[in-house]
């Protein structure tokens, strides 16, 4: 009798797990699907629910990725690198810059607001050689706080590497702001050679000495906004599959 009784709270205390983490797991996928929504939007597929008639990718066939696919940015520099990018981190990748223009034409068209579009060879005569760190990095790379140039922390494929090295060949990324000051200070270059330091925070310095900062929406930018879906992914795979196990159990 008493293994019966056991065997009752074992099972109940089972159920009660069950039902927390059945909770768990819709709230992780309710705002999954928000931020997915989110995300296909601003990557050009259109509205969840209106693909048809807001999805740029669909309607000009002239643009490729999103700029914010195919960059594979290390946890924790998201903000840094969404700041060095601006605007472009929404950005789409065509062949030429002719062919943005049916791009824009749907934008306009549609009202779905503005867009930036990248060249998959941009005309980009660089800082330095093929290969080569400016001349600045040799003076800062052993810094205190300097974490290192933005090229050599973010990752792209062959195909897109050159069009990285255009939007982030001048970005040295630093912990924090009070770093940034302590090296635009040290007054090693002027502009408009120099470095773009950004902080982890997404504060910016340019070489001349302009500082931008402040906040983001609470969703964050579109790089956070993406990590935030792989770590939800996975999560859902963890409870998913504990759920899994644990209802054997229970049955």
């Amino acid at each position: 009798e008493q293994e019966g009784r056991r065997l009752e709270e074992r099972l109940a205390e089972t159920d009660q797990l069950i039902s927390r983490q059945q909770e768990e797991l819709a709230s992780v996928e309710s705002r999954l699907r928000a931020l997915q929504g989110i995300i296909r939007e601003e990557m050009g597929y259109g509205r969840e629910g209106a693909e048809d008639a807001t999805s740029l990718r669909a309607a000009c066939g002239s643009v490729r990725q999103a700029v914010a696919e195919w960059l594979v940015v290390p946890p924790g520099l998201e903000r840094a690198v969404e700041a060095s990018l601006g605007e472009r981190v929404r950005a789409w990748l065509v062949e030429s810059p002719s062919h943005a223009r049916e791009a824009i034409a749907f934008l306009k068209q549609k009202k779905l607001g503005r867009g930036a579009f990248v060249p998959l060879h941009p005309r980009w005569a660089g800082l330095a050689g093929a290969g080569q760190a400016p001349g600045w990095w040799s003076a800062l790379k052993d810094k205190p706080g300097v974490l290192g140039r933005a090229l050599d922390l973010v990752e792209a494929s062959g195909e897109f590497r050159e069009t990285l090295t255009c939007l982030l060949e001048s970005v040295v990324i630093v912990d924090k702001l009070e770093t940034a000051i302590e090296l635009w200070e040290l007054g090693l270059w002027s502009a408009p050679a120099g470095p773009v330091l950004a902080t982890l925070e997404g504060e910016l310095l340019d070489a001349a000495g302009i500082v931008t900062g402040g906040t983001v929406g609470e969703t964050g930018g579109l790089l956070q906004r993406r990590r935030e879906t792989q770590q939800l992914e996975a999560k859902r795979g963890e409870l998913a599959a504990g759920l899994a196990g644990k209802g054997q159990f229970a049955g």
